[in-house]
């Protein structure tokens, strides 16, 4: 396989969430009509007239004294202590397309508020609202749009990425030569984005990074999502014991559940390679592995470890975590020199980030500074040869 080769990974924007005119639509109608044929209601053909502006919630709102303090986003707002304001929406302003797909946090459809392509999540997690608040807005964080609730339903309203997943730009498209610009133009975008939750106070960590988890707007900018499994990192009580600490932290990971096995760092699928004194920096390197067989299966355009299924990981990884490692990238013989450094380079952080030991893999700073400099040589290269070749 060519490593160095050009693709184009964009295709055709969609002119709204369900792919046709909003004109033209004849589907597009509220979540009622989804759910049960008798409650049904007409699809919406252009703006019609204008409701109240929606409800602004603010920490600075109180429940009132005496009562229970029901379940809200403003409760939540409230217990995290965030200086932010939550947008609430009107259900009625929500119009639902294209059902995108359903996973173990909740359905997910395409649709419009307010005349914007949105998507939008129903959700029976209030840790995964909480997680979207304490995120906050970056470039390559999927965008947060407001909250709804319907009844007991709780919906999540999401910025709208038009060009799906990586997984599928990577994995369901047809095999095209790559170009290495935007291969770093890809691993760069994600990198930012998890850097950005990196630093939050406190850090958060994914612990769900993969391709499927990874979504692509316009322009090839990555959009990091779905926060259901996604923690904060506490602070550590300096004071206790090494091992009490070490339980405390293990206890925030792993709450009974891991990620993708395929993408899970050893240490969460086998206790036994933690650090005895295992810190807040080690675990935030979990997130690090997960994006070095992110970026592997980016450029070898296949799945990392084949086949394998769930229990024959953990168990691979338990019996001979050698075994397990990635196998280095490819060098084509036939490029240009400095595609095969930029090649070389890559297979050298893939290596570093999916290190067995936490303490190997670097930070996402330290990704982004190398992956930069990565960027701006290989362009400066590209512009020579652009040179010589118009003389």
């Amino acid at each position: 396989m060519n490593m160095a080769a050009v693709m184009d990974v964009g295709v055709d924007e969609p002119k709204s969430p369900t792919g046709i005119d909003r004109e033209e639509s004849t589907h597009l109608v509220h979540e009622d009509s989804v759910r049960s044929d008798e409650d049904a209601v007409s699809p919406k053909h252009g703006p019609g007239p204008r409701r109240p502006l929606p409800v602004v919630a603010t920490t600075s709102q109180v429940v009132d004294e005496g009562r229970p303090a029901p379940v809200s986003p403003l409760n939540i707002v409230n217990h995290l202590g965030l200086q932010m304001h939550v947008e609430m929406i009107d259900f009625n302003d929500l119009e639902f397309g294209k059902f995108l797909g359903a996973g173990a946090e909740g359905q997910v459809w395409a649709g419009w508020y307010l005349e914007t392509p949105v998507a939008v999540k129903k959700t029976d997690s209030m840790h995964e609202v909480e997680m979207f608040l304490s995120v906050g807005q970056h470039d390559n964080v999927v965008g947060w749009r407001g909250l709804c609730k319907k009844g007991s339903d709780m919906y999540i309203v999401l910025e709208y990425c038009p060009r799906g997943t990586l997984d599928v730009m990577v994995h369901q498209t047809m095999s095209a030569r790559w170009d290495l610009r935007k291969v770093l133009q890809i691993v760069k975008g994600i990198a930012r984005g998890m850097f950005h939750l990196h630093t939050r106070r406190p850090p958060i960590l994914h612990r769900d990074i993969k391709p499927a988890n990874i979504f692509v707007s316009h322009g090839l900018v990555m959009k990091i999502g779905d926060f259901g499994m996604s923690r904060p990192v506490l602070p550590l009580d300096e004071e206790s014991s090494p091992t009490a600490s070490h339980s405390e932290l293990t206890r925030q990971l792993t709450p009974g559940v891991i990620g993708t096995p395929t993408y899970t760092a050893p240490e969460v699928l086998d206790e036994r390679l933690q650090s005895k004194e295992f810190k807040t920096e080690q675990a935030l390197k979990i997130d690090v592995y997960s994006y070095g067989v992110t970026l592997w299966e980016v450029m070898m355009r296949e799945r990392a470890h084949g086949s394998l299924q769930f229990y024959e990981i953990v168990t691979r990884w338990v019996t001979n975590p050698e075994e397990m490692k990635l196998p280095p990238l490819p060098i084509p013989r036939d490029d240009m020199e400095y595609n095969k450094k930029v090649i070389r380079s890559l297979s050298e952080l893939i290596g570093q980030c999916t290190s067995i030991d936490p303490d190997n893999r670097p930070d996402f700073r330290t990704i982004l500074r190398r992956l930069n400099q990565l960027h701006k040589e290989l362009g400066r290269e590209m512009n020579m040869v652009t040179s010589q070749d118009n003389r």
